[in-house]
């Protein structure tokens, strides 16, 4: 799986374009700072237990715009709770317009992020972070979802609030319909839906029983093969 995402990370460098004034004035123009007075973008979420975040601190990343350009390295956070795309510039955390861009890389770890998804059935309207783990004829994302929890201790009234994170894979096929799926020979191969036996032979003779993100791309470069 490794060498998938090297070489989709490869590609989207050679993309890159050269940092320049007019691309500092774009920046800004689809960014804005932090309000204080409507507290539009909120880092710090005092009491609450647990964390909203995909990633804890600050990673040095890139932004993908629309038109496959890259922006220059820089800090990055995403809220998947409010999904909300920051960068840190200076002191200043600013928020990335996500309708601006199909996505953004975590460099130390080579993973890429894709938004702009959109599905009725799963409620999805483009704004969600989905990490790409296969790129083929079909896809394979994870994605992570937040939700705010409280409840009132039955005996002191004190309010407990928490987020709940549920991470989620889900296939997207060549129609672009998202279908959600498991970690298993089972479900994947029912939720590709056509090819069954040559999957199921497949599995087999390789003896992949698809516990991995690694063994699920070896079955879906198996079956993209078969197209």
């Amino acid at each position: 799986m490794k060498n998938v995402l090297t070489t989709i990370f490869l590609f989207l460098t050679v993309a890159s374009i050269n940092i320049n004034a007019q691309y500092y004035i774009e920046m800004r123009n689809i960014s804005s700072e932090y309000d204080a007075n409507t507290d539009t973008y909120r880092l710090d979420y005092g009491n609450i237990k647990g964390d909203p975040f995909l990633n804890e601190n600050w990673e040095i990343g890139k932004v993908i715009f629309n038109d496959k350009s890259q922006s220059q390295n820089i800090n990055l956070r995403f809220n998947s709770y409010s999904n909300q795309l920051f960068f840190k510039e200076g002191e200043k955390v600013l928020l990335i317009n996500l309708n601006e861009i199909e996505g953004f890389v975590f460099n130390k770890k080579e993973e890429i992020y894709k938004v702009g998804i959109t599905s009725s059935k799963y409620r999805f309207d483009g704004k969600q972070a989905f990490r790409l783990i296969y790129d083929g004829d079909v896809k394979l994302y994870e994605h992570l979802a937040v939700e705010h929890k409280s409840s009132k201790h039955p005996m002191t009234g004190q309010l407990d609030e928490k987020f709940n994170r549920d991470e989620t894979y889900y296939i997207q096929t060549e129609d672009g319909e998202l279908i959600k799926t498991r970690l298993r020979k089972k479900n994947l191969i029912n939720d590709l839906g056509i090819h069954k036996k040559e999957l199921e032979k497949f599995t087999k003779e390789t003896k992949n029983k698809v516990k991995s993100e690694e063994d699920a791309v070896k079955l879906l470069e198996f079956y993209d093969s078969l197209k």
